[in-house]
């Protein structure tokens, strides 16, 4: 199984690279601004990780408060829409860049 990473900005213009493992804790934090976090989502009818800023909603940058990810977003409330928990009109939000782990083995 060959796996992809893909670097998801808030500018809409994902990149995809080839690997088997999961970038490095530096090189996530970078790209997402921030301490990372790792959210379950579905790509292609699969599970997968998704890694965010872990306070991208409260963080600021130079500009101000993190721009909404719209692709991230998509992505996360795809997977959210299967939980009835959730209230109904719910949007969850991905603020700042993603990085979206497809067919890489998260532990």
């Amino acid at each position: 199984m060959s796996g992809i990473v893909h670097w998801i900005d808030t500018a809409g213009t994902p990149r995809t690279e080839a690997s088997d493992v999961i970038p490095l804790r530096d090189r996530l934090q970078q790209f997402v601004g921030g301490e990372i976090e790792l959210v379950w989502v579905l790509w292609k009818g699969h599970r997968t990780a998704m890694i965010v800023n872990d306070t991208g909603a409260i963080t600021t940058d130079a500009r101000g408060r993190l721009p909404i990810n719209v692709i991230a977003s998509e992505i996360y409330a795809e997977a959210s829409r299967r939980q009835s928990d959730l209230p109904q009109g719910f949007v969850p939000l991905i603020f700042g860049n993603a990085v979206l782990l497809e067919n890489i083995q998260v532990d």
